[in-house]
């Protein structure tokens, strides 16, 4: 860039004026093929899965909730945990320091059902997301960390969509789009979806800037979570994923 050519431009600019920028294309046509191109890979990895002889392999997946004083959002969490169409799961539920008597209850009810399925509730004072994500990873076995909080609810195949990706390319992270609602009830169709999320990924430059990896809600190779440290356990600050995946 010359600066007499930029000193021209911006006199004629002051000049003349000029007009509104626009986008060469329409944020809703972007937003279409990001989403095709997803859905493309999808079919991809099922005709892959059609041709493979040998059975896919299915690591254990510890599915690591948080919970504080929201029991009803809990109960659904968990109820889509129990649909999942993959084979081996298990929770770990974090409470941090829930003291609601309805949460109290809840989590009672729910450890029978635990100790019989080997899933565990761990209960500790209030310490923020990042060190109840931190204690859940620590009494989990999986090969794989799955995050979750209780205001989350997973797609059935999300596990095992998860799970098919890593073991194909090695990744330690998988970060996934997501679909946000507003409702008590979890969405049926698209068409009850409130705003899709869609993430770039590994972009390390608009990362420095914004969130572009993905939400917490995440799939970890415990082995990476373990080399870098976890997440970190400053109180009420938040963004320890955004943190997390920049590391």
């Amino acid at each position: 860039l010359r600066a007499d050519a930029l000193s021209e431009r911006l006199a004629a600019i002051c000049r003349d004026g000029h007009g509104s920028a626009r986008f060469a294309i329409a944020p809703e046509q972007t937003e279409r093929e990001w989403i095709a191109w997803h859905d493309s890979i999808g079919r991809r990895v099922d005709r892959l899965r059609a041709r493979r002889r040998k059975p896919a392999p299915t690591p254990l997946v510890s599915v690591c909730i948080v919970h504080h004083d929201r029991p009803t959002l809990l109960r659904r969490a968990l109820r889509s945990i129990e649909r999942q169409s993959y084979p081996r799961i298990e929770v770990v539920l974090v409470d941090d320091g829930s003291r609601r008597p309805e949460s109290v209850r809840m989590l009672q009810r729910l450890e029978p059902g635990f100790r019989n399925r080997g899933w565990r509730i761990v209960r500790q004072a209030n310490r923020y997301l990042g060190a109840a994500r931190n204690e859940a990873a620590r009494h989990a076995r999986g090969k794989y960390l799955l995050f979750m909080d209780d205001d989350n609810v997973a797609k059935r195949h999300e596990v095992a969509t998860f799970v098919t990706a890593a073991e194909a390319t090695g990744a330690d992270v998988l970060t996934c789009l997501q679909d946000g609602f507003a409702s008590r009830t979890a969405p049926r169709s698209d068409a009850d979806v409130d705003f899709r999320a869609l993430f770039l990924g590994g972009a390390t430059a608009a990362g420095v800037l914004r969130n572009a990896y993905g939400d917490a809600n995440s799939l970890v190779r415990r082995a990476s979570f373990e080399a870098i440290g976890g997440f970190t356990e400053d109180y009420g600050l938040g963004f320890e994923d955004w943190e997390f995946f920049a590391k």
